[in-house]
């Protein structure tokens, strides 16, 4: 019976994004692979690896860990140290560039592996002082400029890093076209599959009984997160109103007052 490892230490929330596209797209996975042996019957075995000590927050984490259809292995060390079962298959869900290493350290075990490359927007970063607005304090603005000037060098490191660790990977999924298209660049397209990221809501109706249903508005969201680019998007959306006859409001979630204030300044705002 085969096994295949799915790697869940490198998608539980965060304390700076407890919501985030690459956990839900994780999760969404899991839900659906237990949909799937449960309407199969398929007898492949499946193994979470869980990270130590973390309970889970949601009724989708829970449903997960609770549940009869897969193994759930506690894990407190770097994955690449578990015992793997000869011919297994690690699927890695959400995997940062920094942590690429991991990938040639898997494959001297022999391990077969499927990593999902989600995006690849640094490299489409320019420099923009306006990210200096979303933290406060002198030394996180310093380091924020210091980070800003520093991005030539940061793209660099970023490509060097996809260059030389992807083609340790067995298989690449990439959830949209533009990221299919970047990593065509980097390594063998016979590797690269397209797979369209899933949603699974989590929450509930928040938003339209909010809102109100029956009106069109823009929705921006994570707005306290630089590389999102509020601050350019705002900017562009005080021209959409001088230029549109139709003024669909724009409601920006996820922001803190510090950021409100400071971009209001920034951007000259009323």
């Amino acid at each position: 019976m085969n096994t295949l490892y799915i790697d869940y230490t490198h998608s539980v929330p965060r304390r700076q994004a407890k919501v985030h596209g690459g956990g839900n797209y994780t999760r969404t996975l899991l839900v659906n692979i237990l949909r799937y042996l449960e309407d199969s019957g398929s007898i492949c075995k499946i193994v979470v690896l869980w990270p130590k000590d973390y309970l889970p927050n949601s009724d989708v984490e829970k449903s997960i860990y609770e549940s009869k259809g897969v193994e759930i292995l506690s894990v407190d060390a770097s994955i690449d140290k578990i015992d793997y079962e000869p011919g297994a298959t690690l699927f890695l869900p959400l995997l940062g560039v920094k942590e690429f290493p991991l990938l040639k350290l898997l494959k001297k075990k022999k391990i077969n592996t499927v990593l999902t490359i989600h995006g690849l927007r640094l490299l489409d970063y320019k420099i923009d002082l306006y990210n200096i607005d979303y933290v406060a304090g002198l030394l996180a603005k310093t380091k924020a400029l210091i980070q800003e000037l520093t991005l030539p060098v940061r793209q660099a490191v970023y490509k060097y890093s996809i260059k030389k660790y992807t083609k340790y990977a067995d298989t690449i999924i990439t959830v949209s076209n533009y990221t299919l298209a970047r990593m065509a660049k980097y390594c063998h397209i016979n590797k690269v599959l397209l797979q369209f990221q899933g949603t699974y809501l989590e929450a509930n109706d928040s938003y339209n009984d909010k809102f109100g249903k029956s009106e069109d508005y823009i929705l921006f969201v994570s707005g306290n997160r630089s590389e999102k680019n509020l601050a350019r998007t705002i900017d562009a959306y005080k021209h959409y109103l001088k230029c549109s006859e139709k003024k669909m409001p724009l409601y920006v979630v996820g922001t803190s007052a510090q950021t409100r204030k400071a971009l209001t300044r920034s951007l000259k705002l009323d």
